[in-house]
């Protein structure tokens, strides 16, 4: 499979829909384009070449359930989701995104929901992203986990490192477009 085109929220949430309602409901790898300051320095430091269109996020469903690893809390409604390794419904990922200037690729592939959930309550990997942002890669030897890193342990898409960009991980998933 490939990634579907770059979509907005709206779109994103209708083509999930669909395939649920269509019987095609698949599991895979929810690549994000933000728009913040920070996004906007992962996609500069991440990305080959100046037009180079690259996520900032990375994020999985599967089933009815969004899982992630990002340094910020979301608040949605009464809950607080917490920051660092999680998982959430779907349902309340578009609600805490509704207000946010994001695009959405989605990649279906098979990911490994045990393992997913194992890594529940780790905290965010600061010190790894500090490392990708200050000195350009990291070993990954920190407490915690980026969202990237959990994404390829989960769906295995590169087996040769352990800690990955979301950009590189977006580019392993493209591969297969051609």
């Amino acid at each position: 499979m490939r990634p579907t085109v770059v979509m907005n929220l709206h779109d994103f949430r209708e083509y999930l829909t669909y395939l649920k309602s269509s019987g095609s409901d698949r599991d895979g790898i929810i690549f994000c384009f933000g728009t913040s300051f920070i996004s906007r320095i992962i996609i500069a430091k991440t990305r080959l070449s100046y037009g180079e269109i690259v996520p900032s996020h990375v994020a999985m469903k599967i089933g009815d359930f969004l899982f992630e690893s990002t340094s910020a809390p979301e608040v949605v409604g009464k809950k607080t989701i917490p920051p660092g390794v999680r998982r959430y419904l779907l349902t309340d990922f578009f609600k805490a995104e509704q207000f946010k200037q994001t695009d959405y690729a989605f990649y279906p592939c098979k990911l490994d929901r045990d393992i997913a959930e194992s890594y529940i309550h780790l905290p965010y990997g600061k010190d790894i992203i500090l490392d990708y942002l200050l000195r350009d890669g990291s070993s990954g030897s920190k407490n915690g986990l980026i969202c990237s890193q959990y994404g390829n342990r989960v769906s295995r898409l590169i087996t040769t490192k352990d800690v990955v960009t979301p950009a590189e991980l977006y580019r392993e998933a493209c591969k297969w477009i051609y």
